[in-house]
């Protein structure tokens, strides 16, 4: 599912800016899955910034190709009900609309 996602965040070459984190914030209120790019060509400093922002934004790793990174964050809880992992995200509002026969 993840290979299909457009990068949501530009992430710079040597640290997550605030700016990063900002963007990561609006992209986790609307998806669980989001992708990163960063703009260095040295998989160190990839490796690194992926666990900083792993660790700001309460996010797992869930794949790191290259220089793109996908980061999961599961849904905050609501005073509605604990839907965990079957909260409803924007990907499952536009597959319910359109499912494959």
């Amino acid at each position: 599912m993840a290979q299909l996602l457009e990068a949501k965040v530009h992430a710079g070459k040597d640290a997550v800016a605030t700016d990063v984190v900002r963007q990561l914030e609006f992209a986790f209120k609307h998806e669980t899955l989001v992708k990163v790019r960063f703009h260095t060509p040295d998989r160190k400093v990839v490796m690194a910034l992926c666990s900083e922002i792993a660790e700001i934004a309460g996010a797992l790793c869930v794949s790191q190709v290259g220089r793109t990174a996908t980061f999961f964050r599961p849904p905050p809880t609501t005073d509605s009900g604990n839907k965990g992992i079957f909260a409803e995200t924007s990907f499952t509002r536009r597959h319910k609309a359109n499912p494959r026969q």
